[in-house]
């Protein structure tokens, strides 16, 4: 596993327990799942809008939802580790 790749799943590891923490997986599941086609638009949206958040996000917590985004493996794998917190909890 290439240290790109530890990275990214630590972040999608992260991101899932912050979700799970907050009870909002069935939700976010649903959303993740009903917008997969529409992920290219998501990353554009993000770039686009990266002015106007940054001043509430760091720049590189934008990279790292860009990033997510942009990989459909990505998604389904932060889909699946929520899915797993879920049925352990």
């Amino acid at each position: 596993m290439d240290p790109q790749s530890q990275s990214t799943t630590s972040e999608l590891e992260q991101i899932a327990a912050t979700i799970h923490s907050r009870k909002l997986t069935a939700p976010v599941i649903f959303l993740l799942e009903s917008h997969l086609p529409l992920r290219a638009v998501a990353e554009n949206l993000i770039l686009f809008l990266a002015p106007f958040v940054q001043p509430f996000m760091r720049k590189s917590s934008l990279d790292s939802l860009r990033n997510i985004l942009s990989s459909p493996e990505a998604i389904q794998e932060l889909i699946n580790q929520l899915e797993q917190l879920e049925k352990n909890h």
